[in-house]
């Protein structure tokens, strides 16, 4: 009886982490440019995450651009999001330095951060799958900052 609660166990866990690495692995940040400013459009999973629609920012308001991932600290107040350790860090975030938004995974660990002034949010922290798509993502951006 015993191992048979386990193995259904075991398969519904393997079935649940399956979904969910499709549910939150499939989608990446796109950062295009459109007009004048910067759009940050997020997938519909992101959106769902982190409970934050796409970013429009103006290029006077993007201060600097950074590939090193910030320090977590306990004092970060989550408004709202989702927080799994070692697994999603997803939405608004209230830190000592000011609000921030992030959107990292275990899946999508490298990094880009796009630090913002004179807007609501000082920070915009942004997670890729692989280095080549975070480093294109950082050339689009600085290149729209002309």
């Amino acid at each position: 009886m015993f191992l048979e609660v386990s193995l259904c166990l075991s398969r519904l866990y393997n079935r649940s982490s399956e979904w969910c690495q499709i549910w939150y692995n499939e989608h990446m940040p796109q950062v295009s440019k459109k007009g004048l400013g910067i759009v940050v459009e997020l997938a519909v999973s992101e959106k769902l995450w982190s409970l934050h629609g796409d970013f429009h920012l103006n290029p006077k308001n993007i201060s600097s651009l950074s590939k090193e991932r910030p320090t977590d600290s306990w004092k970060e107040l989550r408004i709202p999001g989702t927080y799994i350790p070692k697994l999603i860090k997803a939405g608004t975030y209230l830190t000592t330095r000011g609000k921030e938004f992030w959107y990292v995974t275990k899946a999508k660990s490298n990094v880009l951060v796009i630090e913002l002034s004179n807007m609501p949010y000082k920070r915009l922290v942004l997670g890729f799958k692989s280095k080549h798509t975070r480093d294109t993502t950082w050339t689009k951006v600085e290149n729209s900052l002309g």
